[in-house]
């Protein structure tokens, strides 16, 4: 296999790729334009993920900030405590700058001061 890509999507695990062309092969005649798409297979709007959102957040009864964005910081953080590289945390975000993904660092560095600290080139030298 020369890419783990369907429709210029980038896969980034073979059992991810496989999982999401079994998806696509069951559910359509061919791979939609977009990951998420109505049942006609047309890409859903902004508004429609949002729509969404706040009802799967209604109907599970979940309380606090849910919403895209969040998880978004949510899976940024794990990759961060499970010690992934920040340039991998770029790519994975899509973000231009690495300048950008650092920040997160900065926003949950009281969650990650022991992993900071393991990693630390400086410690024990001082």
């Amino acid at each position: 296999m020369s890419s783990l890509s369907i429709r210029g999507v980038l896969c980034y695990s073979q059992k991810l790729y496989y999982r999401a062309k079994g998806f696509v092969e069951t559910h359509f005649r061919e791979a939609p334009e977009a990951v998420f798409v109505t049942r006609e297979g047309k890409r859903i709007t902004r508004n429609g993920v949002q729509l969404f959102i706040k009802r799967l957040k209604k109907d599970l009864g979940i309380q606090g900030d849910f919403s895209p964005h969040a998880m978004r910081n949510v899976f940024i953080k794990r990759l961060l405590m499970n010690k992934a590289n920040l340039r991998e945390i770029q790519l994975l975000a899509r973000h231009s700058k690495i300048e950008v993904t650092r920040q997160y660092i900065g926003y949950f560095q009281h969650e990650l001061k022991e992993i900071l600290d393991e990693h630390d080139p400086l410690r024990g030298l001082l």
